[in-house]
C-alpha cells in the first residue's frame, strides 16, 4: 500500500479492487487507524470506520444489504452513504472518500489520524454535569 500527500489530506492506495468481493467489505489499516471498505452489488464503494461505535464490532464482517451494513455483534444497521444508524440511537460512522484509480485500484482519502473519527459512543456525549464532575439531578 502506498500513499500520496495531497494538501491536508492523504490519498492511500489500498490495492486492486478485486480484493474486495462484490457484496462484501474488507478492513484495512490506514494511517494509524482501521477503515472498512465495502463494494456493493451495484458496484458502489463506501469507506467508514471499521469498528461499530456501539460495541466495537468489526463492520467489515457484517451483512451488507444494498447500501446498509449490519454490525455482526448487535445487529444495528448503518446507512453507508450517510454513516447514520438505521432505527437506533447510536453515533454515526465516520465516512471517508473512496474512489477507483485509473488502474482499478482503490484510493482512500483521509485526513490526519483521528480527525475523521467520531468522539462519542452510542447515545452521544456524557451529560455536562458528568463532564464537570457535578452531582446529577438525582443526587448521584
Amino acid at each position: 500500500m502506498s500513499d500520496i500527500a495531497l494538501d491536508e489530506k492523504t490519498v492511500f492506495n489500498l490495492g486492486p479492487l478485486t480484493q474486495i468481493p462484490v457484496g462484501e467489505g474488507r478492513a484495512f489499516h490506514v494511517g494509524g487507524r482501521e477503515v472498512a471498505v465495502f463494494r456493493t452489488r451495484a458496484g458502489e464503494l463506501f469507506a467508514v470506520q471499521a469498528r461499530c461505535p456501539h460495541k466495537g464490532g468489526p463492520l467489515a464482517d457484517g451483512i451488507l444489504g444494498g447500501k446498509d451494513i449490519q454490525c455482526p455483534l448487535h445487529g444495528i444497521a448503518f446507512d453507508l452513504s450517510t454513516g447514520h444508524p438505521i432505527g437506533a440511537e447510536c453515533s454515526a460512522l465516520a465516512r471517508f472518500r473512496v474512489e477507483l484509480g485509473a488502474s482499478e485500484e482503490v484510493l482512500l482519502h483521509a485526513s490526519r489520524p483521528g480527525v475523521d473519527l467520531p468522539q462519542w459512543p452510542c447515545g452521544g456525549p456524557p451529560p455536562l454535569s458528568q463532564l464537570r464532575g457535578e452531582r446529577g439531578a438525582r443526587g448521584a
